[in-house]
């Protein structure tokens, strides 16, 4: 892990209303933009362990599963996807 290597999102929330409209993704694609455009390799976010649809959300946005970490009583799922331009990599 090079933390600095990355941007890091916390606490992406969209109001359950709003659900369908794709906007966690719309954050995600501006957060990603912005990390390249100020030098990082990386877009890194967490979710609770046990939130499996969230898991599943991130994988289908680029997202790669990093660990699974449990300390106490805090743990999380470490996910990160990688910054290309346009989501593309050579």
């Amino acid at each position: 892990d090079h933390p600095k290597d990355a941007l890091y999102a916390h606490r992406l929330v969209v109001r359950g209303d709003q659900q369908g409209r794709h906007l966690g993704a719309s954050i995600l694609d501006w957060a990603s933009r912005h990390a390249r455009g100020v030098g990082k390799n990386w877009l890194r976010l967490d979710a609770w362990t046990s939130n499996d649809r969230l898991h599943q959300y991130y994988l289908r946005e680029g997202f790669s599963l990093v660990r699974v970490v449990s300390t106490g009583t805090k743990s999380g799922a470490l996910f990160q996807r990688v910054l290309c331009d346009n989501h593309q990599c050579d």
